[in-house]
């Protein structure tokens, strides 16, 4: 069965039939019953990653067959995914209920249109995977170790990624909490190595309100699970709780003054020795206040007993002033980058009779006033983030900054940073082959007032639940094209033309990314569908520089005239762009901001195989 199954694979890796959704869908049959058999009692990293690719794909064959009622159920659990991920990427006005000596937090805070919503951090001593199984895949069993729960039973599995369940709560002598029953679309989801479980209530014609339960609602609600930034075997997990109870006096659980009041810690003994130590729920007897205090004190016994790493902690930042890509770029210009300069390949190496064929036929050559600039374009590529210059920090803060439209700088290193697309913590590991470069064309991007728009809107896109991919990473890979075409000197008759090299560089790149944004978008690409789209990208751009850079100048123009007007130039963008001898790098077009709505926590890591894989 093995090799049968490794030839349909190879049978679908040629993009003509890939698209064949018969053959793919037994393609994916064929991968998950092959990978249970490999997988045993611990699958290997491999087989993970395949299972999640695979996943993928199986939920874009099934999203085309179902019903309207099905797809509502899917687009409730993708809002409650979003509305979720946006409460937790707030920072703001949350208020600690515990806190462990080791770091462990309970959070919470009120909202105007949810009530009161608490969340839970704590590091956990399993992998994300084991996690995720327990909790996912064993949804069915969670009475068996959650006291708070009686029974949870799937009513209908719309999708790889969608299902309706019904929960029946425990019951807890002296709790003012009775029996409660939730009807609920749960949304889970996988973005590289961070798993997110979300949900809210919903209605189900085969689960009306049943007699003697109270019908209680939840959501959003979400857990989020990640690899902790310290060891990859442990997990960061975070759990957001909403609940409204229906308590019978009207007052709402979640908003009023029962609402969670009291948290207790209850054991999960019997999956202890798996690393899901502790389970939320509310609980307590206001009436009696001897048994408050005892339970308060319970509940804090039990959090000071859990066995967890110290996380990272949150800087107290005051906020740097943006930077310009025109400052930016004086930095460097006034910088030794002697050392750098040595290290540089600023055209392709040619020997013997590709010497003369490239001599006649080739693009013409460089003029020698714009030697210099090139050079410090490369230089700048072979430069590193260095966290003791002032410059590189405010460059990556003000890319944190205007793509999360957030005022207040964040800590140097962090989950934080998957926000808008690194694979990590620290976004420096993130630019290998093309050095602080990557993050200057991401800089002119987001502080140009007339493509920050278009860069909101490929952040945007980035965030999609299905056509997700991770976009510093990919803005990277841009610069890599860039790089790749000034140093076959495609870009060579432009430059020479606008006797400039910077700012064509600074077109081009914004040029490439636009074109690989409408066909990610038009052609509803997917991760999975990288490697090839970027190979594309990659050869379009080599071969097709001029259309490239129309193409984005008509795009700037119906822009434009879609808003009607202009608005007076940001003072931090980079007109004005001074390189010396008189070269200017004034950009002729500006334009309106366009709205935002971000979203946050995303990682997505891309495992790729061929030439132009994600970096």
């Amino acid at each position: 069965m093995l090799p049968a199954t490794f030839k349909l694979c190879a049978g679908i890796s040629y993009r003509h039939t890939r698209n064949m959704t018969g053959l793919r869908r037994n393609a994916m049959m064929a991968i998950h019953h092959e990978l249970s058999k490999l997988s045993g009692p611990g699958p290997s990293m491999w087989v993970r990653n395949i299972r999640r690719r695979s996943s993928l794909l199986c939920s874009r064959i099934e999203e085309e067959t179902l019903s309207d009622s099905e797809q509502g159920y899917v687009r409730q659990g993708q809002e409650a995914l979003q509305k979720s991920i946006s409460i937790l990427s707030d920072p703001d006005n949350w208020q600690t209920e515990i806190e462990t000596s080791t770091g462990d937090k309970v959070l919470s805070k009120v909202l105007p249109d949810i009530g009161k919503v608490f969340r839970l951090e704590v590091v956990l001593n399993q992998q994300p995977d084991d996690l995720y199984e327990e909790l996912v895949e064993n949804m069915e069993r969670m009475g068996e170790w959650n006291p708070n729960v009686k029974q949870v039973k799937i009513l209908q599995k719309i999708n790889q990624d969608t299902l309706v369940t019904h929960e029946v709560s425990g019951e807890t002598p002296g709790n003012v909490v009775g029996p409660r029953d939730f009807v609920s679309v749960r949304c889970t989801k996988r973005r590289g190595s961070t798993c997110f479980l979300a949900g809210m209530s919903t209605q189900h014609p085969s689960m009306p309100e049943q007699k003697g339960f109270v019908r209680a609602e939840n959501g959003p609600t979400c857990i989020v699970m990640r690899p902790s930034a310290d060891d990859p075997n442990k997990t960061k997990f975070t759990w957001l709780l909403s609940l409204d109870l229906k308590m019978c006096n009207g007052i709402k659980e979640n908003g009023g003054i029962n609402g969670g009041s009291y948290l207790k810690s209850i054991p999960i003994s019997v999956l202890k020795q798996n690393g899901l130590l502790q389970s939320l729920a509310t609980g307590g007897d206001q009436t009696e206040a001897d048994e408050v205090d005892s339970e308060l004190e319970r509940a804090q016994q039990e959090w000071d007993a859990l066995e967890s790493i110290q996380p990272v902690p949150v800087e107290d930042l005051a906020p740097s002033a943006l930077i310009s890509f025109n400052e930016a770029l004086q930095h460097f210009q006034t910088t030794d980058l002697t050392e750098l300069l040595r290290n540089i390949q600023p055209t392709v190496g040619r020997t013997g009779l590709a010497v003369v064929t490239h001599f006649l036929f080739g693009p013409p050559r460089l003029h020698k006033e714009l030697m210099e600039e090139r050079d410090l374009v490369f230089a700048i590529a072979q430069c590193s983030l260095d966290n003791t210059q002032p410059v590189h920090m405010r460059v990556l803060q003000t890319i944190y900054r205007k793509l999360t439209c957030t005022k207040a700088d964040c800590p140097r290193y962090g989950p934080h940073w998957e926000n808008i697309g690194f694979q990590g913590s620290d976004p420096a590991t993130d630019l290998r082959g093309t050095g602080f470069l990557g993050l200057m064309h991401t800089l002119y991007l987001v502080m140009d007032p007339e493509t920050l728009p278009l860069a909101r809107d490929i952040f945007r896109l980035s965030q999609h639940p299905i056509q997700n991919f991770p976009f510093s990473v990919m803005s990277i890979n841009m610069t890599r094209i860039v790089l790749h075409v000034l140093r076959e000197e495609v870009l060579t008759k432009e430059c020479n033309r606008r006797q400039q090299v910077v700012g064509v560089l600074n077109e081009f790149y914004v040029a490439t990314f636009l074109h690989l944004y409408e066909v990610w978008r038009g052609q509803r690409k997917t991760i999975s569908d990288s490697g090839y789209v970027l190979k594309d990208v990659e050869l379009y751009a080599k071969k097709n520089p001029k259309q490239l850079l129309k193409r984005l100048h008509c795009y700037l123009q119906e822009r434009r005239s879609r808003i009607g007007h202009r608005t007076s130039p940001d003072p931090l963008s980079h007109g004005n762009c001074s390189l010396g001898d008189g070269v200017s790098l004034t950009h002729s077009h500006r334009g309106k901001e366009g709205k935002m709505n971000f979203t946050g926590v995303c990682e997505l890591p891309p495992e790729m195989e061929g030439e132009a894989r994600l970096i």
